[in-house]
Formats: structure tokens, C-alpha cells, sequence
């Protein structure tokens, strides 16, 4: 139980009959990969549920995509796009500084884990962003 708590601190996903994930761990952030596995029915989208810290959020999974979330320093980063990648997630001034690479027009939601907050960003064109969040949004 203690170790569950843990990962719950860390960005983990409850179980769920119609969504498999698996975690990657490196130096900067957690990375959580989401999948659909229903592909019998007729819903083509299932609800994931996102514990980090004390919140709870709501992450849409989609059938035939791999929904990638970045997670790190109380905020949870999740573009649509296949392509969209997070270079980076950093603290600054009660906040973080996000830099974002993407190929075509995305939409990019943050979690806040202290405030329970999504936030989205449009991406109009391809290339690097930066976003800066505060700690209050």
C-alpha cells in the first residue's frame, strides 16, 4: 500500500477495463503512455483517470492513439498530436516554463496538480513553443 501511495504522488492511472498504460521514469519527468483497448464496441473513446499528488483528472483516450502525458514538478502535460513532443518541463518564479515541438496545428491541455486546473493551448503552426504557466492556473 505504501508504494501505491508512492506512485499516486509521482502521476499513476487507475485501473481501468478499457485502458492500458505504462510508465517510463527518467531524470526530469514521468512519462505515462495511455491505450485504448477496446476495440470491439462501438466507443471510440474512453476515460482515463489521472492521480497525481491530490488531484484527479480526467484524460480522454482515444481508439488507434497512444495518448502521451509528460509529468513534472506538479504539472501534467498532454499534446493530441502523435507528433507533438515535450522537450521540456521547468520550475520558474511559481510556475514552469514548457517548451513543445510539433509538426502540425495541436492542442496542448495542462494539469495543474495543485489547483485541479486544465489548461489549453492552441499550436497554429509547426515548430518550438514556449508556454509559461503559473502555479495559480
Amino acid at each position: 500500500r505504501r508504494y501505491a501511495n508512492e506512485e499516486y504522488y509521482a502521476g499513476w492511472i487507475k485501473d481501468s477495463d478499457n485502458v492500458g498504460f505504462t510508465v517510463w521514469d527518467s531524470n526530469d519527468r514521468r512519462t505515462i503512455l495511455l491505450l485504448n483497448t477496446d476495440w470491439k464496441s462501438d466507443t471510440i473513446v474512453h476515460d482515463a483517470e489521472l492521480v497525481y499528488g491530490s488531484a484527479l483528472f480526467t484524460v480522454p483516450v482515444r481508439r488507434y492513439n497512444i495518448e502521451t502525458l509528460h509529468v513534472a514538478h506538479g504539472i501534467v502535460v498532454h499534446g493530441l498530436s502523435n507528433t507533438t513532443d515535450v522537450i521540456s518541463i521547468d520550475e520558474e518564479d511559481g510556475g514552469w516554463v514548457i517548451k513543445v515541438q510539433n509538426t502540425e496545428k495541436d492542442v496542448v491541455y495542462c494539469f495543474n496538480s495543485f489547483t485541479g486546473k486544465k489548461v489549453r493551448f492552441e499550436l497554429t503552426e509547426p515548430g518550438v513553443h514556449t508556454v509559461r504557466l503559473k502555479n495559480n492556473q
